[in-house]
C-alpha cells in the first residue's frame, strides 16, 4: 500500500501544469472566437463579448477549484496572473472582412494578375469615393439654397404687376401665398412656399414658428444618423491605424509576415480613409441641411450612405473569390492598450456625440430655418393685395385689388422697396422714374398701362392754380419720400427741388413729377424763367406754356380768351440768373442724356459757356445752333425758346412780314407782344396763320425727335 502512494511534489507539480495547460488552451480559445466573430461580423471585436463566450464555455470555476496541498498557493498564483493581464491588456483587432480597402494586406507577387487587378479595384474604389465627395462638395451641386434676394425680386417685379392678375382680380402675389398649384407661372414660388410651410409646420399665411417642426426634426435625425455612420467608419478607420502604427512600432510584429512596406500602405489607406469620410461629414451635413423637402431627406441619406459603402460593394462585386477568402482569413491584430485607454475612450465618444448633436443644429438647421422664414416674410409678408400697373416706364399707378381704393399712406410707405425695385429696374436714359399711387378700376390701370408720359399729361390740361386744386396729393407724398423730406405733401414744402436754386435734382423724375404738380412753383408760367427743362416732355403742360405767352384755352382760366401777350415787349433782356441757369446746366445736361460723346466739344463749349453768360444775347448770332444743332432761337424738346430772351436778337421783329413783325411774331417760336388796342387786329393775324395750332401744341416748335 505504501508502494501507491505518491509524493506530494509530484502532485503540485502536475496541478500546476495542467492548470497552465488550461490557460493556454483558454487564450487559444478566445483567439479563435475572436477570430470567428471578425469573420462573421468584421470591426474591432469587443473583448467584453468574447469574455462571455468564454465564461460560458469554460467557468471560472473549474480553474479555481481548490484542491488539498497546493490550493492557496495555486489561488495565489492565478490572482497574481490576473493582475498581470490587468496590467497590460490586450486588444484583438480585426480587419474589414467585406471591404476594398483590405485589398493591400493580401496582395502577393506568386499570383501577379490577381494582384494587379486588386490593386486597380483598390485605386478604383479610391478615386470613385474621391470624386463623389468632391462632386457632393462643388457648390454646382449643392447650389445656393434658399435666396431671399431672389423672392425679394419676385416680390418686387411681378407679384403685383397688373399683367398677372387673373380673372378673379387676385395679383400674383395673393395666389402664390395661397398656394395655388393651378399657376402656369411662378411655379417654382409655389412649391417653394410649399416645402417652406411643410417643413416648418407653417399656416399658408403664417409667420409664427409652431413648437413642431417636423421638417427640422427630420433633418436633424438625418444628420444625426449620417454624423453616426461617419463615425463607425472613422473609428474602424482608427482601430485598424492603432494596430498598424503599434506593430511598426514593435520588436515583434503582431502580425507575423507583415512587412514594414505593407504597414506603411495600410497606413496611407487609413489616412486616405478618414481625409475622405471627414469631407463627406461636411459635404453630406451640408447637403442634408440644404434640402428643403422633407420627402427628398430620406432619399439624400440613403444616397449618402451607398458613397460611404463604395468600398463594400466593390469587394463584393469585383474582387475576385480567392482574393475574398484571402481577406477573411486575416488574423486580428493582437495589440496592448494600457488601462486608461477606456476611460478617454468614453470622454473622446462622448464628446464625438455631443458634437453631432448640436453643431449641425447651430450652424445648419437654425439658419436655414431662419432663411426660409426670410423668404416666405419677402413673398409673402406685408400687404399683398394691391396691383401696379407700369407705363412705357415712366409712370406705375397702384390700386389695392379688394376695395379698388387707392392704398392707403401706411400701404405707400411699406412698399417703398416695391416702387423702389421696380423704377430701379426701368431707367430711362439715366433717369430713375417714379409711379403714382392712386386708386381706379382695372380698366383705368390697363388704360393707363399703354400710355406714355406726354399723353398721360393731356389729360390735365388744368394748369393748377394752387395746392388745393392738386388731385396729385399721393404723388407730392411719394416725392418727398423720395427727397428725403417723407412729412412733405405740398407744392410750398417741396418747390426747391424743382427750382433753379437746385441743380443736383434738375435731371430727376422727381423735378419732372412736382413740374408737372406744382407748375406755378416751378416755374412753368413764368415766361422768363430758366428754359431749360421746361418742356412738356419734362413736366410744364402746354396749358401752363400757354399761360406763359399770356393767354389760356382753358375756360375757367383768368386769360381764357386774351391773346397771346408777353409783358415784357419785342426787346433783348439783360443776362439774368434764369438766363445764367440756362448756361450753367446746358453741358451737364448733355452729358447727362448723351454720355461722353460730347466730352471733346464740351470743354470748347465751356469758354462759349463762359461768354455767353457775360455777353447775353448777341452770343446767339455768333452761335445760332446748339451741339444737336437745333437753332437755340427755336428752342428743343429739352428748353424753350431763347427767342423770348432775346427776340431782337432772333429776329421776331425782322422776318419782312409786316403783319406778324409788327406783333414780334415773325417765327412761331417767338413771344407775341399785342398792345391793348390791337386786340381785335391780333386775333385777326392768328386766325389768318393759324397761329393757335403751335400756341396749343408747342411740341410742333421743337422738330427734333433725336432728342426725344
Amino acid at each position: 500500500m505504501q508502494n501507491l502512494l505518491v509524493p506530494t511534489d509530484y502532485v503540485d507539480n502536475e496541478v500546476a501544469k495542467l492548470r497552465r495547460e488550461v490557460i493556454e488552451w483558454k487564450d487559444q480559445v478566445k483567439k479563435e472566437l475572436q477570430q470567428l466573430r471578425c469573420l462573421q461580423q468584421g470591426g474591432d471585436g469587443s473583448e467584453d463579448n468574447i469574455q462571455v463566450v468564454m465564461d460560458d464555455l469554460w467557468p471560472n470555476k473549474m480553474v479555481q477549484d481548490d484542491s488539498a496541498g497546493g490550493a492557496g498557493a495555486d489561488a495565489a498564483d492565478s490572482g497574481d496572473a490576473d493582475e498581470e493581464v490587468d496590467a497590460d491588456m490586450e486588444d484583438m483587432i480585426c480587419f474589414d472582412q467585406e471591404s476594398a480597402w483590405s485589398i493591400p494586406l493580401v496582395l502577393s507577387k506568386h499570383n501577379f494578375l490577381e494582384s494587379i487587378f486588386g490593386a486597380f479595384l483598390m485605386i478604383m474604389n479610391a478615386t470613385m469615393q474621391v470624386l463623389f465627395t468632391v462632386i457632393i462638395m462643388s457648390p454646382d451641386f449643392l447650389g445656393e439654397g434658399l435666396s431671399v434676394t431672389d423672392a425679394s425680386t419676385w416680390r418686387h417685379r411681378y407679384a403685383h404687376d397688373l399683367a398677372f392678375v387673373g380673372l378673379d382680380h387676385r395679383n400674383l402675389a395673393s395666389i402664390v401665398c395661397d398656394e395655388d398649384g393651378a399657376l402656369i407661372f411662378s411655379t417654382a414660388q409655389v412649391a417653394q412656399l410649399v416645402e417652406i410651410n411643410n417643413y416648418l409646420g407653417l399656416e399658408k399665411l403664417s409667420f409664427e414658428l409652431p413648437n413642431f417642426q417636423p421638417g427640422m426634426l427630420l433633418a436633424f435625425l438625418c444628420i444625426l444618423l449620417w454624423n453616426i455612420c461617419i463615425f463607425s467608419e472613422l473609428r474602424s478607420v482608427w482601430y485598424v491605424l492603432r494596430g498598424m502604427l503599434l506593430s511598426a512600432g514593435a520588436s515583434t510584429s503582431a502580425l507575423k509576415g507583415l512587412s514594414w512596406q505593407r504597414i506603411a500602405i495600410m497606413t496611407l489607406v487609413c489616412v486616405g480613409r478618414a481625409v475622405v469620410a471627414g469631407a463627406l461629414l461636411i459635404s453630406g451635413t451640408i447637403w442634408l441641411g440644404n434640402t428643403t423637402s422633407i420627402t427628398e431627406l430620406m432619399l439624400n441619406a440613403v444616397a449618402l450612405e451607398a458613397v460611404l459603402h463604395i468600398d463594400e460593394f466593390i469587394c463584393r462585386a469585383l474582387v475576385p473569390t480567392n482574393m475574398q477568402q484571402k481577406i477573411k482569413r486575416l488574423p486580428p491584430m493582437q495589440v496592448r492598450r494600457s488601462r486608461r485607454w477606456p476611460s478617454v475612450e468614453n470622454v473622446i465618444l462622448a464628446c464625438m456625440l455631443a458634437a453631432a448633436l448640436l453643431v449641425p443644429w447651430m450652424t445648419v438647421l437654425v439658419p436655414l430655418r431662419e432663411t426660409m422664414l426670410s423668404v416666405k416674410r419677402e413673398m409673402c409678408g406685408g400687404d399683398i393685395d394691391f396691383v401696379i400697373a407700369g407705363t412705357s416706364g415712366q409712370m406705375y399707378t397702384a390700386l389695392s385689388v379688394s376695395t379698388g381704393a387707392p392704398p392707403s399712406a401706411d400701404v405707400i410707405h411699406a412698399e417703398t422697396a416695391v416702387h423702389e425695385i421696380l423704377s430701379g429696374e426701368a431707367r430711362r436714359n439715366g433717369r430713375v422714374e417714379y409711379s403714382i399711387w392712386e386708386g381706379g378700376s382695372f380698366g383705368l390701370l390697363a388704360a393707363r398701362r399703354n400710355q406714355v408720359y406726354p399723353d398721360f399729361k393731356k389729360e390735365f390740361y388744368v394748369c393748377r392754380e394752387n395746392d388745393r386744386d392738386n388731385d396729385f396729393t399721393a404723388v407730392l407724398q411719394g416725392v418727398g419720400m423720395r427727397v428725403g423730406k417723407p412729412g412733405a405733401k405740398t407744392c410750398e414744402e417741396l418747390a426747391y427741388f424743382c427750382s433753379e436754386e437746385a441743380p443736383e435734382w434738375l435731371f430727376t423724375m422727381e423735378a419732372i413729377w412736382l413740374r408737372n404738380s406744382c407748375p406755378r412753383h416751378c416755374g412753368c408760367t413764368q415766361p422768363l424763367s430758366s428754359p431749360l427743362l421746361k418742356t412738356p416732355w419734362f413736366g410744364c403742360t402746354r396749358q401752363c406754356i400757354q399761360e406763359s405767352y399770356g393767354f389760356s384755352m382753358y375756360g375757367f382760366s383768368p386769360l381764357f380768351g386774351k391773346p397771346p401777350n408777353f409783358t415784357t415787349g419785342c426787346k433783348d433782356q439783360l443776362p439774368g440768373p434764369s438766363w445764367h441757369h440756362f448756361w450753367d446746366n446746358y453741358f451737364p445736361m448733355v452729358d447727362h442724356y448723351h454720355g461722353s460723346d460730347y466730352f471733346a466739344t464740351r470743354l470748347i463749349y465751356l469758354e462759349f459757356r463762359d461768354w455767353a453768360k457775360a455777353v447775353g444775347c448777341p452770343v446767339i448770332a455768333t452761335q445760332p445752333q446748339d451741339l444737336m444743332g437745333s437753332l437755340v432761337c427755336r428752342g428743343s424738346s429739352r428748353y424753350l425758346p431763347l427767342a423770348w430772351f432775346c427776340p431782337e436778337t432772333c429776329g421776331c421783329s425782322a422776318s419782312g412780314n409786316l403783319e406778324r413783325d409788327h406783333f414780334c411774331f415773325a417765327y412761331d417760336y417767338c413771344p407775341m407782344h399785342v398792345m391793348p388796342n390791337e386786340t381785335e387786329q391780333a386775333w385777326q393775324l392768328i386766325r389768318k396763320y393759324d397761329l393757335l395750332r403751335t400756341l396749343m401744341n408747342p411740341e410742333l416748335l421743337f422738330n427734333d425727335d433725336a432728342w426725344m
